[in-house]
């Protein structure tokens, strides 16, 4: 209710600020037309604005999880019975790729989450706020910045202690299972964000310089940008405010406050954070297991880095009609021998849990279920023609790996290899408790850029 009650007060008070002043919120205007160190938050650190950033992305949060609340029957049940057995449910629940939600959820509702979440970011970040879209270094690494914060606010909107897994046990239920949301959120965002940027530039700002009346710039830069709109109210500014020119009753053509020159310094070269997504297959005792991962490592030491690794896969070869994945959750330590090199190898040892799920299906009651369902619109019910078995355990991995770096933002892992073992009970047709993993993917670093 706290959460809820800010949430209000921020947008009221935009309101207030819209109808009570000469400028809307959010637009303070320069009188100069050139960008001048006035123009800079020269008075501010060059780091990321924390605590404005989580503050806003707690708004935010509140929206969405009172919107689920409002409208969600399952999630209103979901919250009943103990919050750490429905949280651990849920993670251990998820497999596959799709999660039950229609397209329009998918690949429209979520990659505007990760645009706003990226806006969020931006919006807190001095050194790149004032970018503008186009071919320049500093643009881009903005943008490469808040999707990686995208990420980690996705991850956190799905499964952390404020989730849908923690707030409903969403996952926990087929066919909610899926990890699309995970890969599709920040993804596909980030190209919505730029769309969102290229459209500001090329179309909006096409219009301002014809037009000066001020209700069809308040249209066109709040409903064409929606996402950055959603993000400006999170801080208590009018939809249409822009950090890269003044407000819709000051600006005149030429007027800009942007900086694509990456002005602020030179970063230091050994990387504070690493996003690593990786494609992987393992040899099991007896088959093999194809899929992905994901890891985040955070330095702790100029070459030790806690690490968070989450992964699976599919198991292949198995009989007709059954089939199995491996879900693993671990965390650790990373050793990197040279962090700041051309060439980087590392060392790791991690220790978690795995999950390992068999479904058998009967083809003929799939037969009889779908010739009773065929032709009323309703959905099969799943459950009723597979036979579902799990089996969780204790599990430890320990790898190796080299990354060969290809610019300060981007590194290629050229190999990694890793062994890992379960305390899991073996399952009918299917033999994971260990096995050898090899890898390759890449490795977006935060810190050197």
């Amino acid at each position: 209710m706290a959460l809820g009650k800010r949430v209000a007060l921020v947008m009221l008070a935009c309101v207030c600020r819209i109808l009570g002043s000469d400028e809307p919120a959010g637009s303070t205007d320069l009188d100069s037309t050139h960008l001048d160190s006035t123009h800079l938050d020269s008075t501010q650190a060059d780091s990321v604005q924390w605590r404005p950033l989580f503050e806003q992305s707690l708004y935010f949060l509140g929206i969405q999880h009172g919107f689920r609340l409002a409208t969600e029957k399952g999630t209103r049940r979901g919250l009943q019975g103990p919050y750490l057995r429905g949280v651990a449910q849920s993670i251990g629940s998820l497999r596959g790729w799709s999660d039950g939600d229609v397209a329009l959820v998918n690949y429209v509702g979520h990659p505007m989450q990760g645009a706003v979440t990226g806006y969020l970011f931006a919006q807190n970040d001095p050194r790149y706020r004032r970018v503008e879209f186009g071919s320049s270094r500093a643009y881009w690494k903005g943008r490469l910045r808040a999707t990686a914060y995208s990420f980690a606010y996705s991850s956190q909107f799905e499964i952390g202690p404020l989730s849908e897994a923690s707030l409903g046990a969403i996952q926990s239920r087929w066919p909610q299972q899926g990890l699309v949301d995970h890969v599709v959120t920040p993804v596909i965002g980030l190209g919505w964000q730029v769309s969102e940027d290229a459209i500001d530039r090329l179309v909006i700002q096409k219009i301002e310089n014809r037009i000066e009346n001020r209700w069809v710039r308040m249209m066109v830069r709040g409903w064409l940008n929606p996402s950055r709109s959603m993000a400006n109210l999170m801080r208590g500014d009018a939809p249409w405010h822009r950090d890269t020119r003044p407000g819709i009753r000051s600006y005149r053509r030429g007027m800009s406050y942007v900086d694509n020159s990456g002005r602020n310094g030179d970063p230091q070269t050994t990387p504070v954070f690493e996003f690593i997504s990786r494609a992987q297959s393992t040899i099991l005792h007896g088959g093999q297991c194809t899929g992905g991962g994901a890891q985040g490592a955070y330095r702790l030491h100029p070459n030790w880095y806690a690490v968070v690794d989450v992964s699976g896969c599919k198991m292949l070869d198995l009989p007709t009609n059954v089939s199995s994945d491996s879900l693993q959750y671990l965390v650790g330590l990373q050793w990197k021998a040279r962090p700041e090199a051309r060439w980087k190898p590392h060392v790791q040892f991690l220790i978690g849990g795995n999950k390992t799920t068999r479904e058998r299906i009967d083809p003929e009651m799939k037969k009889i279920v779908i010739a009773r369902n065929d032709g009323t619109g309703q959905t099969v019910p799943y459950e009723q023609f597979a036979v579902r078995t799990e089996a969780n355990g204790l599990a430890l991995a320990a790898g190796a790996g080299i990354d060969l770096k290809i610019t300060n933002a981007l590194s290629w892992r050229v190999a990694g290899v890793e062994y890992f073992r379960t305390l899991s009970r073996e399952l009918e047709n299917v033999r994971s408790q260990e096995g050898l993993r090899a890898s390759m993917g890449f490795v977006l670093t935060m810190g050197t850029w």
